[in-house]
C-alpha cells in the first residue's frame, strides 16, 4: 500500500492506493506486503517487507479477520509477541458478535447518541448563571470526549461568552495547571442532561458502581496518543464522543485495566490497527489486555497506588473512586510524566518486553537508525523536546524498566 504523496502530485498526500500483483503459481506462498510506502524505491527496502504467518489474524484481529497495517517487519513480529503474552483479547466474539471470552466480564455503552438527544430534547444549555444550581435542579453535566485526557477526567472545559452565555460555535480550553489543581474546580459543559435519564442508562446497563471507565472516541494513530481513557464518576451524563467501559471487578483491578489502555504498549498495537479517526469499540476489544488473574496483589499495589496519585486530584472523583486511597494535588507535568513512566515500565515488564523491545516502542529510530521506516510517537517526542531539552518520557520509562528490574523500585 502506497501513499500519493510525491508520486501523484495533483492527489491530496492524505489518500492512499494498493498495488496488488497476482502470479499463477502450482505452490502456496506466502503473500509479501509493504504498506504506508511513499516511494516506489521503499519496495526496495527488506524491513519493509513483512508476511502474514498462519494464525497471524486469528491472533491479533479475531474478531474481524482484518489485516493489519503494519510499517516494518520488526513492529509484526513485536506485536505477535504482545498477543501471545497475553494471551487472550479484551473481549473475544465469534461471527455473531456473541461472545466467547470476556476475562474482565466488560460492558460496554454509548450513553446518549448527540444528534438523536439532541432532537429529543433530551439536552439543555445553561447560562453561567442557570448551571450554578444545576445539581439542585436535578441537571448533571453532559460529558465529551474532549472534555478528558488520560488519568485525567478534568482536561477541557467549554467557554461561556463575556455575557455568560454559551456561544454559537462553542470551543473549548485545556485547563491551565492552578485549575487543576483546586481540587473543588468543575468543568463547563456544553450540555446538561437529567440525571434521571442517566440512571436510567445504567439500570438498563445493571451497572451500580458510582464510576466508570471511558475511552475518547476520536483519535487518530498520529496524534499524541490514540487509545485516551480515564475514569469518571458514573454520575454524568456522556455523549457519543466517548465509548463507556464497565468492568465487573473493584477500582483496584479496575485500575489495573486503565493503566493497560493507557500504557504505551498498548497504543503501540492501537497504532498500528486503526486507519480511521475513530479508536472504534471493535478496535478496543481486539486489544491484547492482560486477564485480572494476572495482577497479583503486588501488581495490583503498585499499578493502583499510581494511578490514584494520577486520577484522584479532585472532589468528585475522589468521593467515588480508589476511595481506599487519599487525595493528591494535580502534580506538576514533569511529576506526572514519571509516576507513568514507572507505570508504562512496569507494564512492560508484566508482558515480557525486554528494554530493547519498549525502547524500539518509545522510538525505533534510537534502536534500528534514523533511516528505519516504523515511527511510533514522534508527535510526544517532538513536545517533549520543546519543553524539556529531552524526549523525558524515553528516559524516565527506561530507567523506571532498569530500577524495576534491579530492584530499586518496587
Amino acid at each position: 500500500m502506497l501513499t500519493s504523496s510525491g508520486i501523484f502530485p495533483a492527489v491530496a498526500a492524505n489518500y492512499s492506493f494498493m498495488l496488488l500483483t497476482i502470479q499463477r503459481s502450482f505452490e502456496v506462498k506466502p503473500a509479501d506486503c509493504v504498506f504506508y510506502a511513499t516511494d516506489p524505491k521503499q519496495l526496495e527496502d527488506n524491513r519493509r517487507h513483512l508476511s502474514f504467518e498462519p494464525g497471524d489474524i486469528a491472533l491479533i484481529n479475531p474478531n474481524t479477520q482484518t489485516a493489519l497495517l503494519v510499517r516494518s517487519k520488526y513492529d509484526l513480529e513485536l506485536c505477535r509477541k504482545l498477543y501471545r503474552a497475553a494471551t487472550m483479547i479484551l473481549v473475544q466474539e465469534d461471527a455473531a458478535e456473541r461472545e466467547i471470552s470476556n476475562p474482565w466480564q466488560v460492558k460496554t455503552l454509548q450513553m446518549f447518541n448527540m444528534t438523536t438527544a439532541k432532537k429529543r430534547g433530551n439536552f439543555q444549555i445553561l447560562t453561567q448563571q442557570e448551571a450554578a444550581t444545576a445539581l439542585e435542579n436535578g441537571l448533571v453535566p453532559l460529558y465529551e470526549g474532549k472534555m478528558f485526557n488520560q488519568y485525567n477526567h478534568r482536561y477541557a472545559s467549554f467557554c461561556y461568552t463575556d455575557k455568560g452565555i454559551m456561544p454559537k460555535e462553542p470551543i473549548t480550553q485545556e485547563l491551565v495547571l492552578s485549575q487543576k489543581q483546586d481540587a473543588c474546580y468543575w468543568l463547563t459543559p456544553q450540555h446538561w442532561v437529567k440525571q434521571t435519564l442517566v440512571q436510567e442508562r445504567w439500570n438498563q446497563k445493571g451497572w451500580e458502581r458510582p464510576w466508570t471507565l471511558a475511552w475518547r472516541d476520536i483519535a487518530r494513530a498520529t496524534d499524541d496518543r490514540t487509545v485516551i481513557a480515564s475514569a469518571l464518576p458514573a454520575a454524568y451524563g456522556v455523549g457519543n464522543t466517548a465509548g463507556l467501559l464497565m468492568p465487573d471487578v473493584d477500582d483496584r483491578r479496575a485500575a489495573c485495566l486503565l493503566a493497560q489502555l493507557n500504557s504505551l504498549v498498548v497504543d503501540f498495537v492501537e497504532r498500528i490497527k486503526q486507519s480511521s479517526a475513530h479508536v472504534n469499540i471493535y478496535y478496543l476489544k481486539q486489544l491484547p489486555v492482560l486477564p485480572p488473574e494476572a495482577f497479583a496483589p503486588t501488581d495490583v499495589e503498585f499499578i493502583a497506588s499510581r494511578v490514584a496519585q494520577l486520577t484522584r486530584t479532585a472532589d468528585d472523583i475522589n468521593a467515588v473512586w480508589l476511595t481506599d486511597y487519599p487525595a493528591y494535588t494535580f502534580q506538576e507535568p514533569r511529576e506526572r510524566v514519571a509516576i507513568r513512566a514507572e507505570l508504562d515500565a512496569y507494564i512492560a515488564k508484566m508482558y515480557g518486553l525486554t528494554r530493547e523491545e519498549l525502547a524500539y516502542i518509545l522510538d525505533p529510530a534510537a534502536v534500528m537508525g534514523p533511516d528505519h521506516p516504523s515511527e511510533t510517537f514522534p508527535k510526544v517526542k517532538r513536545k517533549e523536546i520543546k519543553l524539556y531539552g529531552e524526549y523525558l518520557t524515553q528516559r524516565l520509562v527506561l530507567k523506571a524498566y532498569d530500577d524495576l528490574t534491579s530492584g530499586v523500585l518496587k
